[in-house]
């Protein structure tokens, strides 16, 4: 824009499904490229197909910044400035999963129902901060000074949660399942007469459930400071 200002919007709307996250499974943090336990087994490509981990729907971006001259440095550009800029980021909350035991891979392995059918987690908003001076040292350099500020108001939103709905015995998935609602939570949860073991035996939520599963696992990034000064030639 005129008047040394500059400035940007961007609304993103975005949309990430399949049935493999890629070669890092967030679930159970396995980095095995091309090699993890997604497809080992038949028994473990059930209910693998939904959204997955990273899919923020929604993501606005706005930034502002404007250059403060203070005088001139002989016939060139102002020798000596000071920038202020500002952004702000807004992200809609991932998709969470219900997971459960597999009887032979274990914890966290398990889709109990389709992938991402869980409470979505809540939207995150993020507001940064940028401050430098300039000086012109010649008509070929210049020394910057900056500081950067990231989420200058400290907002600690929930990024992920506790994802395991049951933890000790294996369960089987619930093909094609959809979650109801808890009337004491009001959270998603698998139904409970759907939910049994591979055995045919009923889950018992009372005692088998994980009491943790939908808890915080995971904030985002605390307010942070970055120092740097650099020289351009």
């Amino acid at each position: 824009f005129s008047d040394k200002w500059l400035a940007q919007v961007s609304y993103t709307l975005s949309f990430l499904r399949g049935n493999i996250a890629g070669l890092y499974r967030s679930e159970t943090g396995q980095l095995d490229p091309n090699a993890n336990s997604d497809f080992d087994l038949k028994s473990l490509t059930v209910n693998r197909y939904g959204s997955l981990p990273g899919d923020n729907t929604h993501e606005v971006k706005v930034y502002a910044a404007r250059d403060f001259p203070f005088n001139e440095f002989f016939d060139g550009p102002n020798y000596m400035q000071l920038n202020l800029g500002l952004g702000y980021r807004g992200t809609s909350g991932g998709p969470t999963s219900f997971l459960g035991s597999h009887p032979i891979y274990g914890t966290s392995e398990v889709q109990i129902l389709p992938r991402g059918t869980g409470d979505r987690l809540p939207f995150v908003h993020r507001i940064d901060g940028h401050i430098q001076y300039d000086l012109k040292l010649s008509k070929e350099a210049a020394l910057s000074v900056y500081m950067d500020i990231f989420n200058i108001f400290n907002f600690q939103e929930v990024t992920a949660t506790d994802e395991d709905y049951a933890l000790g015995d294996p369960v089987a998935p619930i093909v094609d399942g959809k979650p109801i609602k808890n009337k004491t939570t009001g959270k998603l949860e698998p139904d409970p007469s759907q939910l049994k073991h591979p055995d045919g035996t009923p889950f018992d939520v009372a005692t088998e459930k994980n009491p943790n599963f939908g808890k915080p696992s995971q904030y985002q990034s605390p307010r942070t400071f970055r120092f740097g000064a650099k020289i351009s030639f």
